[in-house]
């Protein structure tokens, strides 16, 4: 297992399943240079890789080690949009069906399961109205 493997493979998946609106560079990817500037733009996204556990599957150096984790995609339209819940909504959907529950994405051999996505209620942060998507995953790995 790998965790930059892990994480690419949502950033690949995502660069490829971008939802209407959103261009490559309208998202902010974590720890990015150049700095991610989201002014002027109507819609952008910004993601997060959050490793929750990793857990040994057994003692042998032939068992492996299961990781689970979130990768949380934050969707920003500015507050002064006068359509935002709708876009929201539809860019929502949009990415909700790229990350289905169920299906595996790889990234170099590395297959990262799906287990859920969970989208959050909007709230206004600064300037921008988001909608949080958190999408649980699970990966397999040898010792």
């Amino acid at each position: 297992m790998s965790r930059l493997d892990t994480k690419q493979a949502f950033i690949t998946h995502l660069a490829a399943n971008l939802p209407t609106g959103v261009a490559s560079g309208d998202v902010a990817y974590e720890n990015q240079l150049p700095q991610f500037n989201p002014a002027g733009k109507s819609l952008w996204l910004s993601t997060s890789f959050i490793e929750a556990s990793s857990e040994s599957t057994g003692q042998s150096p032939l068992n492996g080690n299961e990781q689970r984790g979130v990768f949380q995609i934050d969707i920003n339209i500015p507050i002064t949009s006068n359509n935002y819940d709708n876009l929201l909504l539809s860019t929502v959907d949009e990415l909700s069906s790229s990350f289905k529950y169920g299906s595996t994405i790889v990234y170099n051999a590395q297959k990262v399961d799906i287990l859920d996505s969970v989208t959050l209620a909007g709230f206004v942060s600064e300037a921008w109205y988001k909608r949080i998507i958190s999408i649980n995953y699970l990966t397999f790995s040898n010792k």
